[in-house]
Formats: structure tokens, C-alpha cells, sequence
């Protein structure tokens, strides 16, 4: 079982104590999202919030290089584009990989997506990225 196979099975049985946030609603509508998000927690909003990228610039501004790369878009405001970088970073036959992979949770939070057609080879491709998948998180959790 994966790990978001683990997180369904608890949602489902833990119905209050989950909260399914998608990333592009977030960063489509940050301000009802994060009254949501407050809503779910029991604590006020702070319009403030949406201003993070201030705070974190004054408090990590003398440790620049440390913020580089990965982290450094936490010094920048919440930036649309970025929800959609994937489609030209992956690769056509990358997103088809990962849409079929991902395919169960993808139809379940309503995102669009495509899957090509494959031939024998590319099915073993990724059964063996499932295979190897499965082995890594059976390793890391046991």
C-alpha cells in the first residue's frame, strides 16, 4: 500500500480530522482557501497570511543562499504560472507515465488528464516503476 493509499484509508475513517486542499485552488483562490484551511483549524484568519513571502524575505533575507533553488520562491508572492509548470517540465511520455500512475486519485479530486496510447513496452515500464515504487516505501517504512 503507498502512502496515499494509507492517507484515503485514514480519511475514511477519520472523516473530521481531514482537510483536501488541492494545490491549484490554493493558488487560484489563496484568500477562500486559507479561510478554509483557518475554518478547519478553529483559529482566525489573518489576512496577513497571504504575505508570508515578507516575512520570510526580512527574517531569511541575510541567508539568501540557503533559500535558493527549491525554497526560493517562498521569498516571492503566491505566483499562478507555477501550477501548471509541470506540463513543460515532464516530458509527454513522463506525464503519460505519471497519469497512469496516478490515475485512481487524479479522477477522484476531478483534474484533467490524459493517457496515450501504449504498447507492450511501455506497460512493462511502468509496472516496473510500480514495482520499484512499492519496494522503496515498503523499505523506508519498515
Amino acid at each position: 500500500m503507498c502512502s496515499s493509499d494509507l492517507i484515503e484509508n485514514n480519511k475514511k475513517k477519520y472523516i473530521d480530522s481531514f482537510l483536501t486542499i488541492r494545490y491549484e485552488d490554493l493558488v487560484e483562490t489563496p484568500e477562500a482557501t486559507l479561510k478554509e484551511i483557518c475554518s478547519f483549524l478553529t483559529i482566525k484568519y489573518d489576512s496577513n497570511s497571504l504575505n508570508f513571502y515578507k516575512k520570510v524575505g526580512d527574517e531569511f533575507g541575510k541567508y539568501k543562499k540557503y533559500i535558493k533553488g527549491v525554497h526560493s520562491n517562498l521569498t516571492k508572492p503566491i505566483d499562478k504560472s507555477l501550477s501548471t509548470k509541470w506540463k513543460t517540465f515532464f516530458s509527454i511520455k513522463q506525464q503519460n507515465v505519471i497519469n497512469l500512475i496516478c490515475e485512481k486519485y487524479l479522477k477522484k479530486y476531478n483534474y484533467e488528464y490524459t493517457i496515450l496510447p501504449h504498447n507492450f513496452i511501455h506497460k512493462m515500464e511502468i509496472f516496473s516503476g510500480k514495482i520499484y515504487f512499492k519496494l522503496w516505501f515498503t523499505i523506508i517504512n519498515s
